[in-house]
């Protein structure tokens, strides 16, 4: 899996052949890490309208599941185990939000 400035793309690893390649839109343009991964599903991680947001694509095609604005002020989104975690300052402490 490669992710550049535009574009997100599966290679094979056998021969380095492109076997799919998307165009990102404005949402996740430039969102090159962290790629997260369940080995279903990658997500990226963007912005749009000034907001972070997260965005699925599937891992055999290339097309987009879905994708959500996170809360504001959203510093980091990590995988762990099974679940996606953004977290975001408020208040003197921070939230955690579970993506699953």
């Amino acid at each position: 899996m490669l992710s550049g400035r535009d574009r997100l793309a599966a290679l094979d690893v056998r021969n380095g052949e492109t076997l799919w390649e998307v165009v990102l839109d404005d949402a996740v343009e430039g969102a090159t890490s962290p790629t997260i991964t369940d080995g279903v599903r990658i997500a990226l991680t963007g912005n749009r309208d000034g907001r972070m947001t997260l965005t699925t694509f599937d891992l055999a095609s290339g097309r987009e599941v879905w994708t959500t604005r996170l809360p504001d002020g959203t510093r980091m989104v990590e995988r762990f185990g099974r679940a996606v975690v953004a977290v975001a300052p408020r208040g003197g402490g921070e939230d955690f939000v579970v993506l699953r």
